[in-house]
């Protein structure tokens, strides 16, 4: 990851302006190209700037996220930026007419600066490079069978929308046929993998990326959910 991204963060709240430039320079891959306080600032600065992600406030004054959003979509054709929003409204609203505005992620507020900057590098890497990440902050270990043909079965999975019934089928002997094995250690493999993860793993992360409350008397997901789950992360992306 050579290339660095540039941002424009549009946000009410000065320190944390301060702490998110902060955040995303130390990945070495963001530029922080320009910071605005309201809505009506935001939207000539990212006008004039065309960055390639948005660090956005939904609740702002002058415009509001939202209206920033739609003015941008209205005044440029060829131009269509990477935005992050973050909000204190209800999970979910909006949420369709946000990403039809270009939104890749809603974070709601308040939040983990630190890890809001994680989510928003991972937005730079191609599939493979997320699929990774994403097993290993979980807690896959990277030295177990279990972690390639894991990977390698969501990489598979990322043009299918519902694996249940390709997973025995078609996902696990694709996997075999690449790794000089069997459907079954495969099947095997990853059950292990993700038992590593749920037993020893960053349970914080794994809430954090999926959404996924870890009770003791849910257990972990079975192999085909996990990797549904990793894959629609990826995808959504």
């Amino acid at each position: 990851m050579d290339k660095r991204h540039s941002v424009v963060i549009i946000d009410k709240n000065d320190f944390l302006i301060g702490a998110m430039t902060s955040a995303l320079e130390a990945t070495q891959v963001f530029d922080v190209i320009g910071q605005a306080f309201d809505g009506r600032a935001g939207l000539e600065l990212v006008l004039k700037t065309r960055p390639e992600y948005i660090l956005l406030d939904l609740i702002i004054s002058e415009l509001d996220g939202i209206a920033v959003l739609q003015k941008l979509y209205e005044r440029t054709e060829d131009y269509l930026p990477k935005v992050v929003v973050t909000s204190m409204l209800p999970d979910g609203r909006f949420t369709q007419h946000l990403e039809a505005l270009g939104c890749k992620l809603i974070e709601k507020r308040p939040f983990d600066v630190q890890k809001l900057a994680d989510k928003i590098l991972l937005l730079t890497m191609i599939p493979q490079e997320r699929v990774s990440r994403i097993i290993l902050q979980v807690g896959v270990p990277a030295s177990i069978k279990g972690y390639q043909y894991l990977r390698e079965a969501i990489l598979l999975t990322m043009d299918e929308r519902d694996i249940s019934t390709l997973i025995t089928t078609k996902i696990y002997p694709a996997v075999a046929k690449k790794f000089n094995t069997t459907p079954g250690n495969v099947e095997r493999s990853i059950r292990n993998a993700i038992e590593v993860a749920w037993k020893k793993g960053n349970l914080e992360a794994i809430d954090s990326l999926f959404g996924y409350t870890i009770e003791e008397n849910r257990g972990k997901p079975t192999n085909s959910e996990f990797i549904a789950m990793v894959a629609d992360k990826v995808r959504s992306r």
